[in-house]
Parts: structure tokens; C-alpha cells; sequence
């Protein structure tokens, strides 16, 4: 099974932004594109890799991750609310 885990982009909205900022840089928006969000991908990699989760390829905004099922449902629950996530493939 497959999952896609990715940051906020444009298609998400501007609160999913804002909620990552506070949660990764303490709300600094300036140290967030200082390291070009990489806190934010370094989060995502670990609720991924948590729930037993392999890396499987990147993506434009994050990574395509694979799994049992039950890896990929149990990632989705750890995941912060500001993550951007696919159905399960």
C-alpha cells in the first residue's frame, strides 16, 4: 500500500501553513524560509517512519511512502493537522 505525505502547498489552505509555521519554527515565518520548511518535511518523515512506514520516492511537496495497510492508517492518525495526505493506494 502507498501513501502520499506532503507540507501545506497552494492548494491547501492558508491556516495549514500558519499551523505547520507555529508548530515547527514557534511561528517564525522567517527561520521557516530560511531552511526552505525542511523542519516541516522532517516532521512528516517522522510520524511516516513512526508508523513503520518505508520512504518509497519524493514528490513535488513531500514523499510517496508504502506499507501495510495498517501502516498507512496508523501514519495518517500521526500525523499533524496541517499535513497534506492522499487516500491509501
Amino acid at each position: 500500500m502507498k501513501l502520499n505525505i506532503s507540507v501545506p502547498n497552494d492548494y491547501n489552505s492558508e491556516a495549514n501553513n500558519e499551523a505547520a509555521i507555529a508548530e515547527c519554527y514557534g511561528g517564525d515565518e522567517e527561520a521557516a524560509s530560511g531552511d526552505n520548511g525542511q523542519q516541516f518535511f522532517e516532521v512528516l518523515a517522522a510520524a511516516a517512519k513512526g508508523a513503520g512506514l518505508k520512504f518509497f520516492r519524493p514528490t513535488d511537496f513531500g514523499a510517496e511512502w508504502e506499507g501495510t495497510k495498517k501502516q498507512c492508517i496508523a501514519a495518517r492518525e500521526s500525523l499533524p493537522i496541517w499535513a497534506s495526505v492522499s487516500e491509501i493506494e
